[in-house]
């Protein structure tokens, strides 16, 4: 089926009650603006299970489903819910939202048995593109995998709003920069970006370009990770995630104090572990820019990198903050090479050295703070095996 927007099914003003719908090879072909390949609804209900859209296209956004002001129902209690067993796969949008674009204050909750597999993007959010709006997604046997985003989040991209993921593998997603997940910070400060995963496993996430093989948090309002498990995943900063900031944002003191390893920060990682990442800095992790960090009872093992920070690197401007976490056989990159500097972690990675021309007042160099960690069997190459600070400050 074919139309300007809505290929298969589109919905204004009303609720759609279903079960067991199936929606294929249909697009939204309004050159430049088609949303909503198979589905399209605004100001609408959705009540159901069992929907499945596949093989469906859209020359802007939404290449499976599109919704703008639209909730989910439980068909059980009526009440605001989650649609289980919905599958969204193989689907193509040609700028945002290769399988669903969730905006303008929609709340869209899926899962158990939420499969969002297989989409692309032209631009960003293979998956998923959440703006200014909240996407759920739980399990069990919930499903994130092989999305593509090429210039960032494969599988989801969430610019503002929130998303929370409960019980979901990511797994085997693609993008220039969080393959996984990116979150940013809508310009202006206006917006809110909040993220939160909860046993969830993000796996063999691959960032072709730069950063956060799985995770990249360019500026957000708060990050929370729990009980999850980053494995196997690749980038040049940040193999399992990449954490920036504001950039230079000055910070009185900063330069002359040390942070508070227990103290709360905006992207905070609990009971997690990092295990086989690689990257070129910061095989597990990487912060830097402005970017703060909390660890608390972490585990960062067997992680690589090839320049600095087999399991974590702190670059300029960056602030981690860590507690009762252990670092533990990183470093090894191959066979030959170790990581230059800090094969547990690396502190500075670059001479901190403002020009006095542009230099920021109170710039915050590279900052590490730790209590009651351990370090066991990490490998370096010329400096560091277990910690290594060229710049910046260090307090354990």
């Amino acid at each position: 089926s074919l139309a300007l927007s809505g290929g298969g099914l589109h919905v204004f003003a009303a609720g759609l009650a279903f079960s067991g719908l199936s929606i294929s090879d249909c697009a939204a072909i309004l050159p430049g603006v088609g949303m909503g390949g198979g589905l399209a609804a605004f100001f609408a209900i959705l009540l159901g299970g069992g929907l499945s859209i596949s093989g469906c296209a859209s020359s802007f956004t939404g290449g499976g489903l599109h919704g703008a002001y639209v909730f989910s129902v439980d068909p059980a209690t009526l009440a605001p819910g989650s649609l289980p067993s919905v599958s969204i796969t193989d689907n193509r949008a040609g700028t945002f939202a290769g399988g669903i674009s969730c905006i303008s204050n929609s709340v869209l909750a899926l899962g158990p048995g939420a499969a969002i597999n297989g989409n692309a993007a032209g631009y960003q959010g293979g998956g998923a593109l959440v703006l200014a709006a909240t996407l759920a997604v739980s399990g069990p046997a919930s499903a994130m995998t092989g999305n593509i985003g090429p210039t960032g989040g494969g599988a989801i991209f969430l610019p503002s709003g929130t998303v929370s993921l409960t019980d979901v593998a990511l797994t085997d997603n693609t993008a220039y920069g969080g393959a996984a997940l990116f979150v940013s910070l809508a310009a202006g400060g206006r917006e809110t970006s909040v993220a939160s995963l909860d046993r969830c496993t993000l796996a063999r996430n691959t960032a072709t370009g730069l950063v956060g093989g799985a995770l990249q948090v360019l500026s957000c309002t708060a990050v929370t990770v729990t009980d999850s498990v980053f494995e196997g995943n690749v980038a040049v900063k940040g193999g399992g995630a990449n954490v920036n900031g504001e950039g230079a944002v000055p910070v009185p003191g900063a330069a002359t104090t040390d942070p508070d390893p227990a103290a709360p920060a905006p992207v905070a990682f609990t009971r997690t572990t990092f295990r086989g990442n690689v990257a070129q800095y910061g095989g597990g992790l990487h912060v830097s820019l402005g970017g703060d960090v909390s660890l608390t009872d972490c585990v960062f093992e067997g992680n690589a990198a090839r320049a600095a920070g087999g399991g974590a690197a702190v670059g300029e401007g960056g602030t981690l903050r860590a507690v009762r976490s252990t670092f533990s056989a990183n470093g090894n990159f191959s066979c030959f090479t170790l990581p230059a500097l800090g094969g547990g972690l690396a502190v500075g990675i670059d001479d901190f050295k403002p020009v006095a021309s542009c230099a920021v007042p109170d710039a915050v160099p590279a900052r590490a703070a730790l209590a009651d960690c351990a370090f066991d069997a990490n490998l370096a190459a010329e400096a560091g095996g277990g910690v290594s600070v060229r710049a910046g400050r260090f307090a354990a």
